[in-house]
This record gives C-alpha cells, sequence and structure tokens, in this order.
C-alpha cells in the first residue's frame, strides 16, 4: 500500500467533493425556485435518462482499461494501443446510443414530451468516449482528477447561476448540469493523450479489448441503470410532478454518492497491483473504516432533521418526501459496500459473473417491490425498494468477496453502527427545533463515541506520528 500517494489522494478529492458540495446545495435550491417543481422534474428526467445511456458507451473498457494499465503500464506502445483502440470503441458506441435514443423518443407518444429535450442533451453523450479518467486510474494518477473535477464543476456552476431565470430555462439548466461532465472528459482526454498521443489501432487490437469488456460491460451498465431506474419508474407512477418531488431527495443523495466514488476510487487505484489476500484485506478495511465514518453518522441522524433539509433548500411542497430522503441515504451506504466488495474485490480476481448475478438479483428484487410498494406506499414505497434491492446486492458481493481475503473487517461495522446508534440515541432523547443545534450536538455525540470505539486504534496512530516526528 503507498501509503503518502493514497493519503494525497484521498485528501484532495475529498477536500474537492466538500467544496462541490457547497455549490450544489445552493445551485439545487435556487434552480428549483426558478424552474418549479414540474420544470425541476423535466429537467432532471432528461438528466437520468442520459446518466443511464452512458455506461452502454463507456461499457466495461475503463474498468478492463485501468486493470490492464495497472498491471503493465511499462510497455508505452501497448499502453497507448489501448487507449487509442478504447476511444474509437466508445466512439462507435455513442453513435449507436444517439441513434437509439433519437429513435425511442421519437417513435413512442408516450415520451413525445421529453423528445427535444432528450435529443438536446444527446450530442453530449460523444464527448464520453474521450473521458479518461480510467488512465489516471491505471497509472496512480488520480490527485490530478481533483482539479479537472472541481474546475469543471465551477464552470458548470456559474453557467447556471447566469443563465437560469424561468421555467422555460428547464432544457438550458439540463445541459449546463451536463456541461461539468463534459469538460471533466475534455480535460482528462487532453491530459491522457498528450501523454500517451494517439497510437491507430489495428481492427485485431480493438477486437480484442472489445471482448475483453464485455463481461465489465454487464456490471457498468447494471450498477448505473439500477442506480437511476427508480425515477424513470416515479414518471411511470407519478407522472412530471412526482419525479420533480422525488428528484429533491434524489440529487441530494446522488452528491453523496459521488462523494462515495471519491473514497473509492484511490483505493481501487491502489489495490490493482495487491496480489495477496492479507494486503487486499488490509486495503478493504481502510477503505470500509473511512467510508462508515463518512456515512454512519449522516445516515443515522438524517432521520431527525430530513424535512428541515427539504423545506430549507427546496420548499414547503419538498417536505411530503422527507422520508424518501432519509431511506435513500440509507441504500447509499448498502451502495458503498457494494462497490467496496464488488468492484475493489470481486472484478481485480476475475469474479465478475458473481457481481453480475449479486446486480440482477439485487436490482430485479428492487425493480419489482417498487412498483408494488410504489402503488401502496407511494415515493417512500419506492425509496424502500431500493434500500432492500441495494441490501440484497451488499450481503451477496459481501459473502462472494469472503474467498478472497484474509479476513472479514466485522469489527468496523459493529463499531461504527454502535458509534451511530449513540448519536441517534442521544438526539431522540435530546430533540430540537433548531437544524443547526441537532447537527452539531449530533456531531459532538459521534466524535466521543468514534473516539472510544476506536480508542485502541487511534492509540496507536498516536503512538506512530509520535515516534516519527517527535
Amino acid at each position: 500500500m503507498h501509503k503518502k500517494r493514497l493519503s494525497v489522494s484521498v485528501l484532495l478529492l475529498l477536500l474537492v467533493e466538500i467544496v462541490n458540495k457547497v455549490f450544489p446545495l445552493y445551485i439545487i435550491h435556487f434552480v428549483q425556485k426558478k424552474l418549479g417543481v414540474e420544470g425541476f422534474g423535466y429537467a432532471h428526467f432528461g438528466i437520468s435518462i442520459i446518466e443511464m445511456a452512458v455506461p452502454f458507451i463507456v461499457f466495461g473498457y475503463h474498468n478492463f482499461g485501468s486493470i490492464e494499465l495497472g498491471r503493465s503500464n511499462e510497455d508505452a506502445e501497448k499502453t497507448r494501443k489501448l487507449i487509442s483502440s478504447i476511444f474509437i470503441l466508445k466512439l462507435f458506441h455513442a453513435a449507436l446510443v444517439f441513434a437509439f435514443l433519437s429513435a425511442v423518443f421519437t417513435a413512442i407518444p408516450a415520451y413525445h414530451p421529453y423528445r427535444s429535450l432528450v435529443l438536446i442533451l444527446s450530442f453530449m453523450l460523444f464527448f464520453s468516449s474521450i473521458d479518461s479518467l480510467w488512465v489516471q486510474v491505471g497509472v496512480q494518477k488520480v490527485a490530478i482528477f481533483s482539479f479537472f473535477n472541481g474546475a469543471s464543476k465551477l464552470i458548470s456552476f456559474l453557467l447556471i447561476i447566469f443563465t437560469i431565470s424561468t421555467p422555460d430555462d428547464a432544457i438550458l439548466y439540463a445541459a449546463f448540469t451536463l456541461m461539468a461532465n463534459v469538460l471533466i472528459c475534455i480535460f482528462t482526454g487532453i491530459y491522457s493523450f498528450r501523454k500517451f498521443p494517439f497510437l491507430k489501432p489495428s481492427r485485431q487490437d480493438m477486437w480484442e479489448v472489445f471482448k475483453a469488456s464485455r463481461v465489465y460491460a454487464a456490471v457498468v451498465i447494471l450498477t448505473v441503470v439500477l442506480e437511476r431506474i427508480d425515477l424513470v419508474i416515479v414518471e411511470k407512477l407519478f407522472g412530471v410532478k412526482g419525479v420533480g418531488l422525488y428528484s429533491g431527495p434524489l440529487r441530494l443523495v446522488h452528491s453523496v454518492n459521488q462523494l462515495i466514488g471519491v473514497v473509492i476510487l484511490p483505493f481501487f487505484s491502489e489495490m490493482v497491483s495487491v496480489q495477496d489476500s492479507r494486503s487486499l484485506a488490509n486495503h478493504t478495511r481502510a477503505s470500509i473504516v473511512v467510508l462508515m465514518a463518512i456515512l454512519a453518522p449522516s445516515v443515522a441522524g438524517i432521520w431527525f432533521v430530513d424535512q428541515q433539509i427539504l423545506e430549507l433548500i427546496f420548499s414547503p411542497e419538498y417536505s411530503s418526501v422527507n422520508r424518501v430522503l432519509s431511506l435513500l441515504l440509507l441504500g447509499i451506504t448498502c451502495s458503498a459496500m457494494s462497490l467496496v466488495f464488488g468492484f475493489n474485490i470481486l472484478m481485480l480476481r476475475d469474479a465478475q459473473w458473481k457481481v453480475i448475478g449479486s446486480l440482477i438479483v439485487g436490482g430485479s428484487l428492487s425493480i419489482v417491490l417498487a412498483f408494488v410498494l410504489g402503488n401502496i406506499w407511494g415515493y417512500e414505497g419506492v425509496a424502500t425498494a431500493v434500500v432492500i434491492g441495494k441490501a440484497t446486492t451488499a450481503i451477496l458481493t459481501a459473502i462472494f468477496a469472503l474467498k478472497f481475503i484474509s479476513y472479514f473487517p466485522w469489527q468496523d461495522f459493529v463499531k461504527t453502527i454502535f458509534a451511530a446508534s449513540l448519536m441517534a440515541a442521544g438526539l431522540h432523547f435530546i430533540p430540537s427545533d433548531n437544524m443547526l443545534i441537532t447537527i452539531l450536538s449530533g456531531a459532538v455525540i459521534y466524535f466521543f463515541a468514534i473516539v472510544i470505539v476506536y480508542f485502541k486504534d487511534l492509540g496507536h496512530v498516536a503512538k506512530y506520528i509520535k515516534g516519527r516526528f517527535f
């Protein structure tokens, strides 16, 4: 484990993501006021369609490519051919996806209201072909991504603030929201092709990359589509206004989901070259401790402030979906564990079909239950189905991962859940109508609880620092 590089990558990415979470909260508040519930829902339905389409372009190339680079990045010619092959293949996929979306939203009458929105946004899919973040992952240069990410998000936010003013700007808002990803694709593409200039691959080279990427593609497509399918189901059950209400808590949770990816990415980058089960277990434990420390207090504390948060960021109308926010945030924890065990262990040990099986079981259960529970409990029913499906996937991937690591970090789960439970109990017995007081009280309780449960580990860290620097 390259501790210095890993620490710098995690800290830089976390810093950028924390800054990036402050601006989106204001942007969401600003845009919802300008667009209204229906305009907000209209825009986010189109955004979700594009987000579900991207995996069909990325396919499994990023996962396969980063693993290949991590294993053999000393061969410059092979690396250039690999990067160039993936670029051409993704460009071809983008053309196919664009044609498919154009046909679907033109031929199906129920989707005609969204046709202009989706066709305009679909042009942005072609930029996915130059997205080269996977190259930085493969060569352990993840920290540079934080600068690309931060600059892209800032440009996107400024465009939205200075241009969105009425409900008629819904398409413009959706385009500028996706503009951040477009800029990231451009920045990472320029960085990678300057470092590894284009080298025309043969048809055989591209065919070999395509074949090797198919199994990774199934994982990527299932993961992203199942993360976004609940909004499509909500549109079917409750219409565009329902999408607007559900999109409020969903976008907040997706912001947290990006934070998970930021934490996991450096660990994945380091674990590409890890071979022994002991080192794999150490990396797994480290990623779980970091993720649980971040997520546990939020998951436990959100139930006490969910309504206040939605009313503050959006409007009182969103108080009706406050439990959706709490439920979806609970599901985020399950997604995090699926990534740790699925991507960081099973994918790197060529056990992709176990990940696929877990996703199919959990995803199918989630979709079926979303229609059933959605008709019974409304928006909360759909969110509950999402949590059940994600929990099922997480449990299955964890069971399969046991084969590849020397020990399973059960104690870290128990310790963190116990600390979060103490925080929730404290907030229950000292209720407050002031959201800020509730959050600060929870933070103080959780801090002391974590110190208590990890006292022994913190003692070892203190001794290490003392011996190293003093």
